[in-house]
């Protein structure tokens, strides 16, 4: 089993979660709003077993807790997978919800950068907190991510299909391969 605990606690927020990525798509996300209804969905779709917390003491906008969400996931996420030894490390899904098709890849690469093309959609405020949840998360992760939005005007739709695509690309990369015998997927024998 492949679970982690992990806390941070700032002058705005403070974050608790524990994520087993050997689960079933449990979830208690105790974050309100529509990133919470998104983080619930994240588990679901990726298979992940995930209890979540936040208290926000300063953030009238959202932003630094879509920040602080997506750190502490990449975070998490970094420690369970160590270097790499026998993950597939890639994950790729494309999902449609009603009007928006959205496609997500990933490598967990030891290497930090997000490509964030989900466009200006709707008035959720998409881009305003979900661009740093995905920024967050890439760094802290040290993981590659391109989100693109191939489709779509409703901004609930965008954003619910980014996070179920994500849920499932994450679920592949941090898959085991048996075939790579405790080794990383990787020509220098170490991911970064």
């Amino acid at each position: 089993m492949r679970e982690v605990e992990h806390k941070r606690t700032t002058r705005e927020t403070s974050i608790h979660l524990r994520i087993n990525l050997d689960g079933n798509g449990e979830s208690r996300v105790e974050v309100g709003g529509f990133l919470g209804h998104m983080l619930d969905t994240l588990s679901r779709h990726g298979m992940f077993d995930l209890e979540l917390k936040a208290e926000v003491f300063l953030d009238p906008d959202g932003h630094h807790t879509a920040e602080d969400l997506g750190i502490v996931l990449g975070e998490a996420i970094r420690r369970s997978v160590g270097q790499g030894q026998g993950l597939s490390r890639f994950g790729h899904s494309v999902v449609p919800m009603d009007d928006a098709l959205v496609e997500v890849a990933l490598d967990l690469s030891g290497r930090s950068y997000c490509n964030y093309d989900l466009g200006p959609v709707g008035d959720l405020g998409v881009n305003a907190f979900l661009r740093e949840f995905f920024l967050g998360f890439s760094r802290r992760a040290e993981a590659t991510i391109h989100l693109r939005r191939l489709a779509g005007h409703d901004a609930h739709h965008v954003g619910e299909a980014a996070f179920k695509a994500f849920g499932r690309a994450l679920s592949q990369a941090v898959s085991p391969d048996p075939r790579l015998s405790g080794r990383a997927l990787s020509t220098k024998g170490v991911l970064s």
